[in-house]
């Protein structure tokens, strides 16, 4: 009985866990395309000149 109360808290951890993972990984992905394409422009007019 004790064991599947500790099993079911991990669950619920876990759970929380990857939504934290999944809003950061949405977070972290948008700002690693803004920066991709500022690089992008960048490398861009570096090449011109």
């Amino acid at each position: 009985m004790k064991f599947d109360f500790v099993f079911i808290i991990i669950k619920e951890k876990c759970i929380e866990n990857i939504l934290i993972m999944g809003y950061f990984g949405k977070v972290f992905k948008r700002v690693l395309t803004k920066y991709f394409s500022v690089v992008k422009i960048f490398i861009f007019h570096v090449l011109i000149l």
